[in-house]
């Protein structure tokens, strides 16, 4: 079957997936969007959302972008306060 990308003109093999963690396991690509992982620090879930996104980053090969919403007392609350500066 013929590639839909070729068939637009552009480039053969360039896709976005789209997919849970947990079909992912063992495949990494250059880029990895991950969202909703995160979760409040104090709940039961706070292992299982901890192990989210440690698979999630790490099957990035160059780069790992985090999308999330503003949880209170979440693994990425701190980002909230971080300011980049000139150097």
């Amino acid at each position: 079957q013929e590639d839909s990308a070729s068939q637009t003109g552009g480039p053969a093999g360039e896709r976005i997936v789209i997919d849970t963690i947990d079909q992912v396991d063992g495949l990494e690509r250059l880029i990895a969007i991950c969202v909703g992982l995160d979760a409040p620090m104090d709940g039961e879930l706070m292992h299982h959302a901890r192990c989210q996104l440690y698979r999630g980053i790490t099957r990035a090969q160059m780069i790992a972008i985090v999308v999330n919403e503003a949880i209170p007392n979440g693994w990425l609350g701190f980002l909230g306060h971080v300011r980049m500066s000139d150097g």
